[in-house]
């Protein structure tokens, strides 16, 4: 079922939305479970790039400004979960964090 939606979902990567940046976290947790660590590892690249082109990496929050509150927080924890499962990955692989 996975590959048949696969498509699918890497044409959302360049859609910047937080609807989109979930989903594709939800993909890495995913191939994660399935053990597909090289896939999920690649697919978090793109997650961590598309969360910092959103700015939601940013203390002052200017990448969120235009959110109501709910999507605000809701974009503030997914931040964070990216940033943990870029630092899981990092260590189940070996590979260097991302910045």
């Amino acid at each position: 079922m996975y590959q048949t939606i696969k498509p699918t979902l890497r044409a959302l990567w360049s859609e910047l939305t937080i609807d989109h940046l979930n989903l594709t976290v939800m993909e890495v947790t995913f191939l994660g479970f399935v053990g597909r660590f090289d896939e999920a590892w690649t697919a978090l690249g793109v997650v961590c790039r598309n969360a910092q082109a959103m700015e939601l990496h940013r203390e002052d929050g200017s990448g969120l400004k235009d959110l109501d509150a709910q999507t605000r927080q809701t974009a503030r924890i997914l931040w964070w979960e990216i940033y943990i499962l870029d630092r899981w990955y990092a260590i189940c692989t070996d590979r260097p964090m991302r910045e």
